[in-house]
This record gives C-alpha cells, structure tokens and sequence, in this order.
C-alpha cells in the first residue's frame, strides 16, 4: 500500500471535482443534449479518477503512470475489498432498471457508477477522502430534476 495518503487524496479530490462538473452539467441540461453527453463525460471520468486513486493507494504512488487506463482495467488491476466494492457498484449501475431513453439510460449508467464508486471508497477508505461522503448532498435529486 501506498504509504503516502496525501497522493491518494488527490486522486480523490480530482474524482470529487469531476463529480461536482458532472453534476453542473446535468443541472444545466433541461432538454439540452450536449450538456447531458457533457454530465455523462465527466461522470465517467470520476469514476475512472477514483478507480486509478484505488489502484495506487493499493500498489503505491505512481502505479498508472502517464495514460489513466480504461475504467475496466482500474478494476481489474484492483484486489481485495477494494476491486469487490468496484465490481459491486458497475454491477448496480449496469443492472438498474431504467425508463429513461437509451441516452438517458447511459447517463444514468455513469452517473450511478461515479456515485456508487464515490460512496463505497469513501466507506472503505475513509481517510482518502475530506469532508461528507457526498461532494454534494443534493446530487442523487439532480437527475430526476433534469428530466
């Protein structure tokens, strides 16, 4: 493990900053697609940034080098609690029942998966992070609202 919990904050303070742009996106969205496929990018990307803080906080600072990979190899690359709460919150995001169109539905996908990652990490790793276990407490009603 890293010995260094100050890198891995920033990892997670960048997932955090991500999340809150995500979340600015989707306020602003109303009908507007591009702000939706916006909101869903920056979704994504948390979710990606709090997978590559895990890695390192579990294999040391600098185990990703120059390219941040893919969501899916950050997973695979994790051991431990830390990959089972990974799998466990893509599996909630993948398997969440939704009404929504198929663009929506990817935005919900994201945006769950970001979530549920921001959550599990800040229960399994609670010193990685600062503050609540939300950047923003109203964030789970902002997609609803968007509609």
């Amino acid at each position: 493990m890293a010995t260094d919990v100050t890198a891995i904050r920033e990892w997670m303070d960048e997932g955090d900053r991500l999340l809150a742009r995500a979340y600015e996106h989707l306020a602003a969205a109303g009908g507007d697609p591009s702000q939706t496929e916006i909101a869903a990018e920056y979704f994504a990307q948390a979710a990606q940034t709090y997978l590559a803080g895990a890695v390192e906080y579990q294999h040391g600072d600098h185990a990703i080098g120059g390219t941040v990979p893919t969501s899916d190899e950050l997973t695979a690359r994790l051991t431990d609690r830390l990959r089972a709460e990974a799998i466990a919150a893509r599996h909630v995001a993948t398997h969440a029942e939704s009404s929504a169109s198929p663009s929506h539905a990817s935005l919900e996908r994201s945006q769950t998966f970001a979530e549920g990652l921001r959550d599990r990490f800040a229960h399994a790793l609670p010193d990685a992070f600062h503050g609540t276990s939300t950047p923003v407490p109203q964030a789970m009603d902002l997609f609803s609202r968007s509609r």
